[in-house]
Parts: C-alpha cells; structure tokens; sequence
C-alpha cells in the first residue's frame, strides 16, 4: 500500500520559508567587486581632483554613506570621497540647486 506524501506546501508557507533566508545580495562575483572598487576610486579622484564635481557627487550622499558603513571593498574610497566632500572648498563654488 502506497503512503500519501502529505500535504503539498502552500504559497503562504513557501514565502514565509523565503524570508528567512539570507539575501543574496552579498553574493557577487570578483568581476563585480573589482568593477564597484573601481568606481569607488574614480568618485575619490573625482572629489579629490574637481571640486566642481562635488555638487552632482553631493547629491548621492545618502546612498555613498550606506556604502561607506558596509563592509565591502569599495567601503574605503567612498569613505575618502565623503570626506572629501565635506572639507571647506578653497575657491568658491555654488552649486545649484
């Protein structure tokens, strides 16, 4: 005689089993890593060298401190650059709003 298998998951209990799990953001390949780090340079050269980059770059600020706070590779330039950002401009520069 052949057991029944019981009763088939539903969608409720599939997605409750779904958010447990952890996400697979952190899960990215050493080409993606080396692409993020390199941005992460050209933004701190960017904030060093022109300061009249800073007013576009200023406008992302929220997400680069996300970034700054994280532990990924690119975490240090972009702590650079918002340090950058926020030292006292040497020529005046108006940005417009």
């Amino acid at each position: 005689m052949q057991t029944h298998p019981g009763p088939k998951p539903t969608v409720a209990v599939t997605l409750a089993k779904l958010k447990h799990c952890p996400p697979l953001e952190n899960e990215v390949s050493p080409l993606t890593k080396a692409v993020h780090v390199t941005a992460a340079l050209v933004l701190r050269k960017l904030c060093r060298m022109a300061p009249s980059t800073h007013c576009q770059i200023r406008r992302h600020e929220h997400r680069l401190s996300e970034v700054a706070l994280s532990d990924r590779e690119a975490a240090h330039a972009i702590t650079e650059c918002l340090t950058y950002l926020n030292l006292p401009p040497s020529p005046p520069a108006l940005c417009r709003r």
